[in-house]
Protein backbone atom coordinates (compact mmCIF):
# COMPACT_ATOMS: atom_id res chain seq x y z
CA UNK A 1 0.00 0.00 0.00
CA UNK A 2 3.00 2.41 0.93
CA UNK A 3 4.48 1.69 -2.48
CA UNK A 4 1.22 2.59 -4.66
CA UNK A 5 0.73 5.17 -2.24
CA UNK A 6 4.70 6.57 -3.61
CA UNK A 7 3.63 5.97 -6.94
CA UNK A 8 0.82 7.86 -6.97
CA UNK A 9 3.09 10.85 -5.28
CA UNK A 10 5.00 11.01 -7.96
CA UNK A 11 2.29 10.58 -10.99
CA UNK A 12 0.53 13.33 -9.80
CA UNK A 13 3.32 15.27 -9.37
CA UNK A 14 4.15 15.06 -13.55
CA UNK A 15 0.79 16.01 -13.86
CA UNK A 16 1.27 18.73 -11.39
CA UNK A 17 4.33 20.21 -13.22
CA UNK A 18 3.01 20.62 -16.47
CA UNK A 19 0.51 22.51 -15.71
CA UNK A 20 2.62 24.44 -13.78
CA UNK A 21 5.01 25.08 -16.45
CA UNK A 22 2.79 26.02 -18.78
CA UNK A 23 2.35 29.05 -15.82
CA UNK A 24 6.23 29.43 -16.08
CA UNK A 25 6.31 28.47 -11.96
CA UNK A 26 8.71 26.05 -10.90
CA UNK A 27 8.18 22.30 -10.14
CA UNK A 28 7.74 20.54 -7.23
CA UNK A 29 8.60 17.28 -5.36
CA UNK A 30 6.44 14.71 -4.49
CA UNK A 31 5.82 14.01 -0.69
CA UNK A 32 7.59 11.11 -0.77
CA UNK A 33 8.76 8.25 -3.50
CA UNK A 34 8.13 4.77 -3.98
CA UNK A 35 12.01 4.69 -3.14
CA UNK A 36 11.08 6.45 -0.21
CA UNK A 37 8.03 4.42 0.89
CA UNK A 38 10.55 0.82 0.68
CA UNK A 39 12.82 2.81 2.49
CA UNK A 40 10.36 3.37 5.50
CA UNK A 41 9.84 -0.19 6.19
CA UNK A 42 13.13 -1.18 7.03
CA UNK A 43 11.98 0.96 10.62
CA UNK A 44 8.69 -1.17 10.98
CA UNK A 45 8.34 -3.95 13.51
CA UNK A 46 5.39 -6.31 14.02
CA UNK A 47 3.56 -6.61 17.86
CA UNK A 48 0.59 -9.15 18.30
CA UNK A 49 -2.84 -7.85 18.87
CA UNK A 50 -3.74 -8.23 22.57
CA UNK A 51 -0.13 -7.88 23.63
CA UNK A 52 0.25 -5.22 26.02
CA UNK A 53 4.12 -3.29 25.29
CA UNK A 54 5.73 -0.68 26.50
CA UNK A 55 5.72 2.84 24.65
CA UNK A 56 7.60 4.97 27.25
CA UNK A 57 7.79 5.28 31.08
CA UNK A 58 4.15 5.46 32.00
CA UNK A 59 2.66 4.57 28.80
CA UNK A 60 1.44 1.12 27.69
CA UNK A 61 -0.26 0.53 24.56
CA UNK A 62 -2.40 -2.66 23.17
CA UNK A 63 -3.32 -3.26 19.61
CA UNK A 64 -7.23 -4.81 19.21
CA UNK A 65 -8.20 -5.78 15.92
CA UNK A 66 -10.48 -3.27 14.07
CA UNK A 67 -11.97 -5.37 11.81
CA UNK A 68 -11.47 -3.05 8.96
CA UNK A 69 -8.68 -4.47 6.99
CA UNK A 70 -6.31 -7.08 7.16
CA UNK A 71 -4.54 -6.61 10.19
CA UNK A 72 -5.92 -3.27 11.06
CA UNK A 73 -5.96 -2.35 14.72
CA UNK A 74 -7.08 -0.07 17.43
CA UNK A 75 -5.12 1.11 19.99
CA UNK A 76 -5.98 1.21 23.44
CA UNK A 77 -3.01 3.32 26.07
CA UNK A 78 -2.65 3.55 29.90
CA UNK A 79 -0.84 6.26 30.75
CA UNK A 80 -0.12 7.22 33.97
CA UNK A 81 1.73 10.74 34.86
CA UNK A 82 3.90 10.52 37.52
CA UNK A 83 3.91 14.26 39.18
CA UNK A 84 0.36 13.48 40.24
CA UNK A 85 -0.12 9.57 39.87
CA UNK A 86 -3.38 10.18 37.98
CA UNK A 87 -4.05 7.24 35.42
CA UNK A 88 -6.39 7.28 32.20
CA UNK A 89 -7.31 5.17 29.49
CA UNK A 90 -7.14 6.81 25.50
CA UNK A 91 -8.65 4.61 23.29
CA UNK A 92 -7.54 5.72 19.42
CA UNK A 93 -8.86 4.35 16.09
CA UNK A 94 -8.71 4.95 12.40
CA UNK A 95 -11.17 2.63 10.11
CA UNK A 96 -13.33 0.78 12.37
CA UNK A 97 -14.99 -2.23 9.96
CA UNK A 98 -18.66 -3.59 10.67
CA UNK A 99 -19.43 -6.53 11.83
CA UNK A 100 -20.52 -9.68 9.76
CA UNK A 101 -18.31 -8.14 7.22
CA UNK A 102 -17.34 -11.00 4.30
CA UNK A 103 -13.79 -12.78 5.47
CA UNK A 104 -12.75 -10.69 7.86
CA UNK A 105 -13.44 -11.35 11.88
CA UNK A 106 -15.72 -9.20 13.90
CA UNK A 107 -13.61 -6.12 15.32
CA UNK A 108 -13.08 -5.62 19.19
CA UNK A 109 -14.71 -4.00 21.29
CA UNK A 110 -12.79 -1.53 23.45
CA UNK A 111 -14.89 -2.19 27.28
CA UNK A 112 -14.14 1.36 29.13
CA UNK A 113 -12.46 4.65 28.07
CA UNK A 114 -11.45 7.83 29.65
CA UNK A 115 -10.57 9.45 26.63
CA UNK A 116 -12.34 7.92 22.80
CA UNK A 117 -10.66 9.39 19.44
CA UNK A 118 -11.83 7.91 16.59
CA UNK A 119 -12.95 8.51 13.01
CA UNK A 120 -16.29 9.25 11.94
CA UNK A 121 -16.97 8.96 8.39
CA UNK A 122 -20.10 7.39 8.57
CA UNK A 123 -20.79 8.74 12.46
CA UNK A 124 -24.06 11.00 11.14
CA UNK A 125 -26.20 7.96 9.51
CA UNK A 126 -27.26 4.46 10.71
CA UNK A 127 -26.16 1.47 9.04
CA UNK A 128 -28.94 -1.30 8.07
CA UNK A 129 -28.20 -4.67 9.38
CA UNK A 130 -26.22 -6.69 6.38
CA UNK A 131 -28.26 -10.14 6.29
CA UNK A 132 -29.78 -10.54 3.02
CA UNK A 133 -29.18 -7.25 1.80
CA UNK A 134 -25.35 -7.77 1.65
CA UNK A 135 -25.31 -11.06 0.10
CA UNK A 136 -27.99 -10.01 -2.53
CA UNK A 137 -25.82 -7.07 -3.60
CA UNK A 138 -23.04 -9.30 -5.76
CA UNK A 139 -26.55 -11.03 -7.45
CA UNK A 140 -28.25 -7.85 -8.04
CA UNK A 141 -24.55 -6.52 -9.66
CA UNK A 142 -24.52 -9.78 -11.99
CA UNK A 143 -28.08 -10.21 -12.93
CA UNK A 144 -28.15 -6.26 -13.87
CA UNK A 145 -24.96 -6.49 -16.18
CA UNK A 146 -26.12 -9.73 -17.57
CA UNK A 147 -29.54 -8.44 -18.58
CA UNK A 148 -27.96 -5.20 -20.21
CA UNK A 149 -24.94 -6.96 -21.88
CA UNK A 150 -22.82 -4.58 -20.25
CA UNK A 151 -20.00 -4.01 -18.31
CA UNK A 152 -19.54 -3.09 -14.46
CA UNK A 153 -16.95 -1.07 -12.87
CA UNK A 154 -17.02 -1.02 -9.19
CA UNK A 155 -15.29 1.80 -7.51
CA UNK A 156 -13.81 0.38 -4.03
CA UNK A 157 -12.73 2.42 -1.42
CA UNK A 158 -9.06 0.48 -1.32
CA UNK A 159 -7.72 -2.94 -1.87
CA UNK A 160 -9.29 -4.80 0.88
CA UNK A 161 -12.38 -3.83 -0.53
CA UNK A 162 -11.75 -5.57 -4.01
CA UNK A 163 -10.04 -8.55 -1.89
CA UNK A 164 -13.83 -9.13 -0.34
CA UNK A 165 -15.81 -8.24 -3.59
CA UNK A 166 -13.47 -10.74 -5.28
CA UNK A 167 -14.40 -13.51 -2.57
CA UNK A 168 -18.02 -13.05 -2.83
CA UNK A 169 -18.54 -14.51 -6.31
CA UNK A 170 -16.34 -17.17 -5.66
CA UNK A 171 -18.06 -18.57 -3.08
CA UNK A 172 -21.30 -18.24 -5.23
CA UNK A 173 -19.40 -20.33 -7.69
CA UNK A 174 -21.55 -20.65 -11.13
CA UNK A 175 -24.58 -21.31 -9.22
CA UNK A 176 -26.74 -18.87 -11.13
CA UNK A 177 -27.63 -18.60 -14.79
CA UNK A 178 -26.92 -14.58 -14.32
CA UNK A 179 -23.64 -14.81 -12.72
CA UNK A 180 -21.33 -12.62 -15.24
CA UNK A 181 -17.24 -12.83 -15.10
CA UNK A 182 -15.16 -10.47 -12.94
CA UNK A 183 -11.94 -9.29 -13.84
CA UNK A 184 -10.03 -7.56 -10.48
CA UNK A 185 -7.10 -4.80 -10.99
CA UNK A 186 -3.68 -4.49 -9.59
CA UNK A 187 -4.07 -3.41 -6.19
CA UNK A 188 -6.94 -5.04 -5.17
CA UNK A 189 -5.01 -8.46 -6.52
CA UNK A 190 -1.89 -8.04 -4.38
CA UNK A 191 -4.05 -6.99 -1.51
CA UNK A 192 -6.29 -10.81 -2.08
CA UNK A 193 -2.67 -12.62 -2.27
CA UNK A 194 -1.98 -10.94 1.24
CA UNK A 195 -5.53 -12.24 2.24
CA UNK A 196 -5.28 -15.41 0.89
CA UNK A 197 -1.38 -15.76 2.92
CA UNK A 198 -3.28 -15.77 5.94
CA UNK A 199 -6.36 -17.99 6.52
CA UNK A 200 -5.61 -17.84 10.54
CA UNK A 201 -7.34 -14.45 9.66
CA UNK A 202 -10.90 -15.58 8.19
CA UNK A 203 -13.96 -15.86 9.74
CA UNK A 204 -15.97 -18.93 10.80
CA UNK A 205 -18.32 -18.25 8.04
CA UNK A 206 -15.10 -18.54 5.27
CA UNK A 207 -13.98 -21.77 7.65
CA UNK A 208 -17.54 -23.16 7.49
CA UNK A 209 -18.01 -22.94 3.17
CA UNK A 210 -14.59 -24.12 2.88
CA UNK A 211 -15.29 -27.19 4.48
CA UNK A 212 -18.71 -27.85 2.85
CA UNK A 213 -17.33 -26.81 -0.64
CA UNK A 214 -13.98 -29.16 -0.13
CA UNK A 215 -11.85 -26.03 -1.03
CA UNK A 216 -9.26 -24.64 -0.13
CA UNK A 217 -9.51 -21.05 -0.10
CA UNK A 218 -12.30 -18.66 -1.40
CA UNK A 219 -10.94 -16.70 -3.64
CA UNK A 220 -10.48 -18.90 -6.72
CA UNK A 221 -13.47 -19.65 -9.07
CA UNK A 222 -13.42 -20.25 -13.02
CA UNK A 223 -15.26 -16.83 -13.48
CA UNK A 224 -12.83 -14.46 -11.50
CA UNK A 225 -9.61 -13.17 -13.49
CA UNK A 226 -6.70 -11.24 -12.12
CA UNK A 227 -5.68 -8.50 -14.04
CA UNK A 228 -2.01 -7.17 -13.09
CA UNK A 229 -0.54 -7.26 -17.20
CA UNK A 230 -1.52 -3.62 -18.53
CA UNK A 231 -2.12 -5.09 -22.54
CA UNK A 232 -4.74 -7.39 -20.32
CA UNK A 233 -6.23 -4.27 -18.62
CA UNK A 234 -6.99 -2.61 -22.14
CA UNK A 235 -8.23 -4.99 -23.22
CA UNK A 236 -10.86 -5.85 -21.25
CA UNK A 237 -12.60 -3.04 -22.85
CA UNK A 238 -13.24 -5.10 -26.19
CA UNK A 239 -14.83 -7.78 -24.36
CA UNK A 240 -17.64 -8.89 -26.30
CA UNK A 241 -19.68 -11.54 -23.14
CA UNK A 242 -20.29 -8.93 -19.95
CA UNK A 243 -18.29 -8.42 -16.72
CA UNK A 244 -18.00 -7.06 -13.56
CA UNK A 245 -14.29 -4.81 -13.53
CA UNK A 246 -12.69 -4.08 -9.96
CA UNK A 247 -10.95 -1.80 -9.19
CA UNK A 248 -9.46 -0.68 -5.92
CA UNK A 249 -8.63 3.29 -6.58
CA UNK A 250 -11.99 4.44 -3.82
CA UNK A 251 -11.86 8.25 -5.25
CA UNK A 252 -11.72 7.58 -8.91
CA UNK A 253 -8.51 9.82 -9.35
CA UNK A 254 -5.83 7.46 -10.10
CA UNK A 255 -5.00 4.12 -11.51
CA UNK A 256 -6.86 2.01 -14.21
CA UNK A 257 -9.92 3.18 -13.40
CA UNK A 258 -9.44 6.24 -14.95
CA UNK A 259 -8.80 4.17 -18.26
CA UNK A 260 -11.96 2.29 -17.54
CA UNK A 261 -13.86 4.97 -16.67
CA UNK A 262 -12.72 6.99 -20.32
CA UNK A 263 -14.02 3.93 -22.30
CA UNK A 264 -17.06 2.58 -20.61
CA UNK A 265 -19.15 5.50 -19.08
CA UNK A 266 -20.46 6.96 -21.95
CA UNK A 267 -22.21 3.47 -23.15
CA UNK A 268 -25.63 2.99 -21.99
CA UNK A 269 -25.63 -0.48 -21.30
CA UNK A 270 -22.70 -0.40 -18.78
CA UNK A 271 -22.87 0.77 -15.23
CA UNK A 272 -20.58 2.54 -12.73
CA UNK A 273 -21.24 1.34 -9.38
CA UNK A 274 -19.40 2.99 -6.72
CA UNK A 275 -19.34 1.06 -3.45
CA UNK A 276 -17.96 3.84 -0.81
CA UNK A 277 -17.12 6.96 0.93
CA UNK A 278 -15.75 9.55 -1.82
CA UNK A 279 -14.14 12.59 -0.82
CA UNK A 280 -15.03 16.10 -1.17
CA UNK A 281 -13.81 17.49 -4.62
CA UNK A 282 -12.61 13.90 -5.83
CA UNK A 283 -13.66 12.36 -9.44
CA UNK A 284 -15.36 9.52 -7.31
CA UNK A 285 -17.82 12.47 -5.49
CA UNK A 286 -19.04 14.15 -8.54
CA UNK A 287 -19.88 10.54 -10.34
CA UNK A 288 -21.22 9.89 -6.91
CA UNK A 289 -23.59 13.22 -6.74
CA UNK A 290 -24.86 12.65 -10.32
CA UNK A 291 -22.52 15.47 -11.89
CA UNK A 292 -22.88 15.37 -16.05
CA UNK A 293 -19.55 16.94 -16.52
CA UNK A 294 -16.53 16.65 -14.28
Amino acid sequence: MLMDSGHIQETDVVYVNKKRRKDNLPPIEPLYTRQDAQASLSHFFSVGLERPFLVADGVEATFHNAGHILGSAWVALEIREFSTGKQWRLIFSGDVGRPGMAILKDPALPDAADILILESTYGSRLHPTRGKRGRSSGMWCARRCAARQGDYSLVCRGAHAGARLHAQPARGGRRHSHAADLRGQPLAVNATEVFRLHPEEWDEEVATFLKEEGRRNPFDATHVEYVRDVVRSKKLNYLKESAIIISANGMAENGRILHHLKNNIEEPENTILIVSFQAEHTLGRKLASGARVA
